[in-house]
């Protein structure tokens, strides 16, 4: 062979190893993600998912645990193409260019390689399947990074090429990626299911009202020990006149609704219910940075009538209610003095005005809303009426009061009875309030 055939053999020998250098696997960095180029840098005219295929990933986790390994699955799409590659690799980061974890091959399909800090896993010759129609698919591992690493995002690049031997413009270049979430270290916000789930405030009822006042019990749900005074809502927490739906990373939704969070500890939320026309059974979800509990049924009624009290105000097995008469400076507690100790208490006469506190009186004139500060009194427009030993009371006054959210006032003029423990109830639109309380006077 003479010089110049053998420059033209070692020259074509240099030209057809060019052309084939990549089904090894791509160099590093052409995956799409930030700083890389992809396969078209070398393969097709230059485009990247314009040839009607596509590339995707496919891992059947929805978050990720730190440490843990896990199955990636890249499928390539391309009716035209019998030959086939990729590249991957996964970032982490606010500008997803930290490395996050490390590849490994799932079988011989697929070899990993690095660039600086970067690593990156592509095909081999022998993963190219050369001549196999598609679509194709490659199984690469993925162990996690170390817990915090945050969102991880997996760009791959592929390259669906027409096995003509040449990079030519038969070769076509797809970019995929996807986001996979780091898993919470905490556990996910429980709603207890082997008591009743939630009961209204004040009265223990199993329904609520709108514009209420709900307690929700279970664990996880944040704001600290329940027994250290957990998180109660703060004016710093209020925008303008609106009570906050999210409170120490807890938020609650009653019926798809977001309801105002009063108080968190982990075992118990306090909402102030969400306005609703709806009336049965209604879903109720707790919300945290781990993600939702599960739903409960909670009954939604039209009313719910509930009279202040106390678990301090059971004295003797019966439970008293907390009322105020306003011949005192400041008003005293209606009772028999004594009753309780370090309570003062005050004893009334017929004819004296007592102040009471209650839940889920239904609308008013004006209507006010759940969550929002009242900025003038809203008068209870459904019939109410409060029995004290059995006598109906006359009402002065029945309103949801001005700078308050959730609770009406209720004054009435003390009937002539008789001195002793006497019952009062409350009827609202028909609805007793249930409580089987006792109004103490001497």
């Amino acid at each position: 062979m003479n010089f110049w055939a053998r420059t033209i053999f070692a020259l074509s020998f240099l030209l057809a190893s060019l052309a084939f250098a990549r089904s090894g696997g791509a160099d590093p960095g052409l995956t799409g993600a930030p700083g890389n180029a992809t396969c078209a840098a070398c393969h097709g005219d230059g485009t990247v998912n314009t040839q009607g295929g596509n590339v995707s990933l496919g891992i059947a986790d929805a978050s990720y645990t730190g440490g843990q390994k896990y199955r990636i699955t890249i499928t390539i799409t391309d009716g035209s193409a019998r030959r086939w590659g990729f590249e991957l690799t996964a970032r982490s980061g606010t500008a997803k260019t930290t490395q996050a974890g490390t590849f490994s091959p799932a079988d011989g399909n697929s070899r990993v390689i690095s660039q600086g800090s970067d690593q990156y896993i592509t095909h081999t010759s022998s993963g190219t399947r050369r001549g196999t129609a598609g679509p194709v698919t490659f199984d690469v591992d993925w162990t996690a990074p170390a817990a915090g690493a945050g969102a991880v995002t997996f760009y791959v690049a592929a390259n669906a090429a027409n096995n003509s031997g040449s990079n030519d413009g038969g070769d076509h270049v797809y970019t995929s990626s996807k986001d996979l979430a780091e898993a919470s270290s905490n556990p996910k916000p429980s709603i207890r299911t082997d008591q009743p789930p939630a009961l209204q405030s004040w009265g223990g009822r199993q329904d609520f009202a709108s514009n209420s006042y709900l307690e929700i019990y279970g664990s996880n749900f944040g704001g600290g020990a329940c027994a250290s005074g957990g998180r109660i809502w703060q004016g710093s927490d209020f925008t303008g006149n609106n009570a906050p739906t999210a409170l120490a990373g807890a938020s609650v939704k009653v019926n798809g609704k977001p309801a105002f969070i009063y108080f968190v500890c982990d075992g118990q939320i306090n909402i102030n219910t969400p306005d609703d026309a709806a009336t049965g059974p209604v879903p109720v979800v707790v919300t945290t940075a781990a993600g939702d509990s599960n739903t409960v049924m909670v009954n939604k009624a039209k009313v719910s009538p509930a009279l202040l009290t106390a678990n301090s105000f059971v004295v003797g097995g019966r439970q008293y209610v907390i009322a105020q008469t306003g011949t005192a400076n400041p008003p005293a507690l209606v009772g028999k003095p004594g009753l309780i100790s370090g309570v003062t208490f005050q004893a009334v006469k017929p004819g004296d005005s007592i102040t009471l506190y209650a839940l889920g009186l239904g609308p008013t004139n004006p209507a006010i809303q759940a969550g929002v500060i009242n900025s003038g009194n809203g008068d209870v427009t459904l019939p109410l009426e409060i029995r004290i030993g059995g006598q109906t009371a006359q009402i002065t006054f029945k309103s949801a009061p001005a700078g308050t959210i959730g609770y009406y006032q209720i004054n009435v003029v003390a009937p002539n009875i008789g001195p002793g423990d006497q019952t009062i109830e409350m009827i609202v639109d028909g609805v007793s309030n249930g409580q089987n309380l006792f109004l103490s006077n001497p």
